[in-house]
């Protein structure tokens, strides 16, 4: 069986690591935006170029709210990674001091 090592530093990396994916991420899907803005529309003015473009717009809204929505998801699990790493340090910290508050209340000495 394998083992698993979590640290506050561990933590902290991985966040830093997602926010520069959700970063590029984001910096791409501007970029296709924009190329697909300087496009003109391909399936013309008639009725049948109108109901095309509309099922197209539709898609594409549909798309890049996709996209948006878990690019915003990801950055909240960034935040959230960064209190755990927070939490499990001061965790930490604080179990330390009971134990050597313990071990001074019992007149052992300290390791």
């Amino acid at each position: 069986m394998s083992t698993t090592e979590v640290s506050p530093e561990g933590l902290r990396a991985s966040a830093d690591q997602l926010a520069e994916m959700v970063d590029r991420t984001d910096a791409l899907l501007q970029a296709f935006q924009q190329r697909l803005d300087a496009v003109d529309s391909p399936w013309g003015n008639d009725e049948l170029g109108g109901v095309i473009a509309e099922v197209y717009q539709g898609a594409h809204a549909m798309v890049m709210n996709c996209y948006t929505s878990n690019l915003d998801t990801i950055d909240e699990y960034v935040e959230r990674l960064d209190i755990v790493a927070f939490l499990f340090e001061t965790a930490d910290q604080d179990s330390k001091a009971a134990a050597r508050a313990l071990l001074d209340s019992q007149g052992w000495p300290q390791p």
